[in-house]
């Protein structure tokens, strides 16, 4: 699956964010699982064989999906959203694009309550750890 470029750019970016702002209290949310939960939405959107512009709502979504957690634990769904919002202004991405995104991010507050495609990809990715063999 080619990507748009946005979405390396996301992944370039996030991946520097992650490392710039690491706490040793976060333990979980880290690099290693963003990757995993961006790998899980990458199949979730060959699967339902998702349109270019939902996938890369999608995948840009899943990658900012842990940055709120640097930030703001309590509220971390918010700030992933802000955070991701001021990439894509600066990227001067569209502003329908900018919304989708971030109602993506949002979605995943509990309880979840994604409407679209999209949202429900990024709410699945979020939890698959739940259905981890290892999940204790």
């Amino acid at each position: 699956m080619n990507h748009p470029p946005i979405v390396n750019e996301a992944k370039e970016f996030v991946t520097d964010y992650l490392q710039e702002h690491s706490d040793k209290k976060i333990v979980y949310h880290t690099l290693q699982h963003t990757e995993q939960l961006v790998e899980a939405a990458r199949q979730m959107c060959l699967h339902y064989q998702l349109h270019s512009n939902e996938v890369l709502t999608t995948l840009v979504a899943t990658w900012f999906a842990d940055t709120g957690y640097y930030t703001d634990y309590q509220q971390h769904e918010m700030a992933s959203a802000q955070t991701a919002e001021n990439f894509l202004r600066k990227k001067g991405v569209s502003e329908d694009a900018i919304q989708d995104v971030k109602t993506c991010l949002l979605a995943t507050k509990m309880p979840q309550n994604p409407v679209t495609l999209p949202q429900q990809i990024v709410c699945d990715a979020t939890l698959l750890h739940l259905a981890a063999p290892d999940f204790n």
